[in-house]
Order: structure tokens, then sequence, then C-alpha cells
């Protein structure tokens, strides 16, 4: 079929149409390390399309405050001495006139004054200026228009024409402040997620060091050991541990002989004897219910009071205390030449430097649990940069 002149501007639509359809959207890779100088080049751009606003809104504003100075000099050169109202009248009207002038000066020195920080910033402080404005000069802009509404509106249409200037450029720009925020919370967050490595850098430095210090501790430990091990092979150790034994030995003695002499004293007889005499009542009655202990507190004294010359076993019985007696006095003798634990200041140190372990390992925990939050916080921060980059055709590899 022959395509008709009449069919070509058809074709030529809808070639319009194929054509103009949107290219697709490239995204670029971007690693964590390239963050920095791509924030760094955003907002250079973004400096640069802000300082043209700032220019745009410095100028317009010279331009209709050179206007607004100019109405204010001619309002100000209102002749009152040809008004017909009354003195009085005319008395408020000046007093509110000169209130609003007031505000008007208040308004462009804050104008003339304005920083130029960033778009947000600036935004806001010109709005809260025309904010101000309205608030503090309604009520005299209202009063002094009974006689001075003609002059009064010049100035105000300036003050008007000004805003909307402002408010146009602001709304055909909004994509700068939308790309302006997007870069400051990319940077917030980046510069959130570079104090978070540095705290897990850091929180490792810690952990190294606290092992180091327990590797030291356990050197320590081993090296008290050896001392401990030398000490026992010396021959002062073993006399010593030779004199602990014989100790013992003479020990066991001396608590053989106290039970055999308990077996020599019949506590019955003993009881039937003295069961009228209360005092040696009561030294039968103790000797009987803990033998080794009233025995040991005088070394047989009491027990040797409760025999008379004429009983056959009190030689039984002091033969036996004098007997256990000398075993004392030679256990005493052998525990005078004992020297005591020799090793035990190395054991003791050993001791204390466990405990110095046990702390340092605690320590460690801490700085794992600090490391196991600051790296979720890694990932959340991580994710919240992936975001941001997102709005720049940007993917982190």
């Amino acid at each position: 079929m022959l395509l008709t002149s009449k069919s070509m501007p058809i074709i030529k639509f809808f070639k319009k149409i194929i054509s103009s359809e949107p290219e697709p959207v490239v995204i670029e890779k971007i690693s964590i390390e390239d963050v920095p100088e791509l924030i760094r080049k955003k907002q250079d751009e973004i400096n640069s399309l802000e300082k043209e606003i700032f220019d745009i809104v410095d100028s317009k504003n010279k331009q209709e405050i050179k206007e607004i100075k100019r109405k204010i000099s001619e309002l100000e050169s209102f002749d009152f001495k040809k008004s017909k109202a009354e003195e009085r009248a005319k008395l408020f009207v000046k007093e509110n006139m000169r209130n609003y002038i007031s505000h008007i000066e208040s308004f462009i020195t804050d104008l003339e004054k304005l920083e130029q920080t960033n778009l947000q910033d600036f935004i806001n402080k010109i709005n809260n200026i025309f904010s101000d404005l309205d608030k503090k000069s309604f009520i005299n802009y209202k009063k002094a228009s009974y006689l001075l509404e003609r002059q009064l509106s010049q100035v105000k249409q300036s003050t008007v024409i000004l805003s909307k200037h402002h408010k146009k450029v602001f709304d055909e720009k909004k994509d700068i402040l939308d790309k302006s925020q997007k870069i400051n919370e990319l940077k917030s967050n980046y510069e959130e997620f570079t104090k978070n490595k540095e705290k897990i850098m850091s929180s490792k430095e810690d952990f190294n060091k606290l092992n180091e210090k327990i590797k030291l501790v356990e050197d320590e430990i081993k090296l008290n050991l050896e001392k401990i091990e030398l000490i026992k092979s010396s021959n002062e150790y073993l006399e010593n541990l030779d004199k602990i034994k014989e100790l013992e030995n003479i020990e066991k003695k001396i608590s053989d002989e106290i039970l055999l002499l308990k077996e020599i004293v019949d506590f019955k007889e003993l009881g039937n004897l003295y069961h009228t005499i209360p005092e040696k009542n009561s030294i039968v009655k103790k000797h009987r219910e803990n033998f080794v202990k009233e025995f040991t507190n005088d070394w047989g004294i009491n027990l040797v009071s409760l025999y008379s010359d004429t009983n056959p076993k009190k030689s039984q019985i002091t033969n036996k205390i004098d007997k256990i007696i000398n075993l004392n006095k030679n256990k005493q003798g052998i525990k005078s030449q004992i020297k005591q634990d020799l090793d035990k200041p190395h054991h003791d140190k050993i001791k204390e430097l466990e405990q110095n372990i046990n702390n340092l390992k605690l320590e460690i925990d801490k700085v794992n649990k600090l490391n196991e939050k600051l790296k979720s916080s890694e990932q959340e921060l991580i994710s919240l940069v992936k975001k941001n980059l997102k709005h720049f055709n940007l993917e982190l590899v």
C-alpha cells in the first residue's frame, strides 16, 4: 500500500513520539572511598547554582530597596498642614506613620545584612524577614492609612513585588534546594559512617592491646611457676619438706597418745567419786565430753588433780602425760625450724596475676560487645549512604 501525502504527518507524529522516549537511566558504580570526592564535586556544583540565586535575589533587593527608600522619602514629605483633618487625627496618623517607616527601615537593614550561607537557611531568613514586617507593621499601616492610604500602598506594593519575585525564584529553583538537601544528607550519613569506622578501628586497637597485656601477664605467671619449680628442687625446700613430714608424724603420735590416755581414764569411776563435789565433777564432765580440748588446755593438770597419790592409775596417767608433753616439746622444736611456705609469695603473685587476666578478659568482652554494636551501625549507615547515592544515579560497590 502506497503512503499518501496525508498519511505522512501521522508517520512524523509517531516518529516524534518514539524519538522523544526518555533515555534509560545509566547507573554508575562508586566505591565508598570515592564518596568524599563526589560530595565535594556535588557541593561545588550546588554552591555555584546557589550563588546564582543569591545574586538574583540580591540584585532585586537592591533595586526594590532603592524604590522603597524613594517612596519613604515622599511619605515623609507629606504636608499635613494641607490636610483638613482634625489636629488630633493628624498627630495620630503621624505617630503611626513614623512607626511604620521604622519597621520598613528595619526590614531594609535585615535584607542588606542577609548572609549567603546555604540556600535553605537563606530562604528561611528571607521568609522570616517578610513575616516579621507583616506582623510588626500591620497595625501602624492600618492606622496611618486614614490620611496616607495612597502613599502607604505604594510602599507596600514594593515589598509585595519583592516577596512575589523571591517566591517565584525559589519555586523555579526548587530542584537546586532538593539537590542541596540530598547532598547534605549524604554528607551527614557519610560523616557518621567515617566516625563509626574510626571507632571500630579504635576498638580493634583496644582489643589487640588487651590481648598483649594478657600475654605479658601469662608470661609473668609462667616465670613465677618456673621459680616455684626451682624452689621445690632446692635442698632448702626438700629439707623443709622433711621437717613438715616429721612434724605431721609427731602430731599424729601426740593425737594417738592422747587417745590412749583417754582409754586409761575411767569416767564412770570418777563421776561416782566426785558427784557431790561440783568443782571436781565439772572437770570430769568436761573431759568426758571433749577430752582432747580439755587436756590440751592445761596439758593434764586438771586431769591429774582428780587422782590421789594412793590411786594406782595416777602413775600410769602421769607417765603418759609426760610422754605427751615431751612429744609436744619436740613438736615445737621442729615447728620452729620449719620455714613457712617458701613458695607462697609466688603462689600469691600467681593468684593476683590470674585475677588481672580475668579483669582483662572482662574488658575484652566489653570491647567485643561495643564492636558488635559498631559493626551493626556500620551496616545501617552503609544502607543509608546507598540510599542517598541512588538520588545521583550511583550505586555503591
